[in-house]
């Protein structure tokens, strides 16, 4: 049986060391590649299609949920397991629903984030236990949740705009104009019927968009 070829998607070192170390210990999964932007793996992905594709959803340029569309619309076969800090049920549905395989959070213990490379590889779905509430991301949860009325730009913008990036940076980070940012952020408020950035901060605290991350590699 020929091992599985792996590539990840995280543009954080220590989040792809952590991975790096737990699929050394398994020789029947390789990690070929490894990247730091949704370009660059998508890019890769070009060139050299993996078996599983493992992605954050907090990316640098056209964010996680856009990747994964692009990805699936290419290669509707590709295997793709989401390994992502956030655990907000809108979130979980839009990654499932644009043809994420997967969905692990990386506060997940060790042999969790085990069983779901393992699983995805498979073509098998895998919620991580902490996110059993969410069956088939269809939960009443997640259709009581205001964000469910963001689009998937909106969702991103609302996401980078409340955790500290202006106006500029968001522009920058998904390669469209300050005067984009600007309108979209007024169409949030709306949606959301806010009037300020801080009331957008404290609905994203509510709804689990603004966290610690956690390393789960020494659990």
């Amino acid at each position: 049986m020929k091992p599985c070829h792996v590539m990840l998607i995280d543009d954080h070192q220590i989040i792809r060391e952590g991975l790096q170390n737990i699929l050394e210990g398994r020789p029947d999964y390789i990690l070929t590649s490894e990247v730091d932007s949704a370009e660059k793996g998508y890019e890769l992905c070009s060139k050299q299609l993996p078996d599983l594709l493992i992605i954050d959803l907090a990316l640098p340029g056209m964010g996680g949920i856009e990747l994964l569309r692009r990805l699936k619309k290419r290669w509707p076969e590709l295997k793709i397991m989401v390994f992502s800090i956030y655990s907000n049920p809108q979130l979980v549905k839009r990654a499932i629903e644009a043809g994420a395989l997967s969905y692990v959070t990386k506060s997940s213990a060790r042999n969790s984030i085990i069983e779901a490379i393992e699983s995805t590889a498979q073509g098998c779905r895998f919620i991580s236990p902490d996110l059993l509430n969410i069956s088939d991301n269809r939960t009443s949860a997640s259709k009581q949740s205001p964000l469910q009325h963001l689009t998937v730009k909106e969702l991103e913008i609302f996401r980078l705009l409340t955790i500290g990036h202006a106006t500029g940076e968001i522009a920058l980070r998904m390669f469209i104009s300050a005067k984009t940012v600007s309108n979209n952020i007024s169409i949030i408020k709306k949606k959301l019927n806010v009037s300020s950035t801080h009331e957008l901060i404290h609905l994203a605290i509510r709804e689990g968009l603004i966290v610690n991350e956690a390393l789960p590699f020494d659990k």
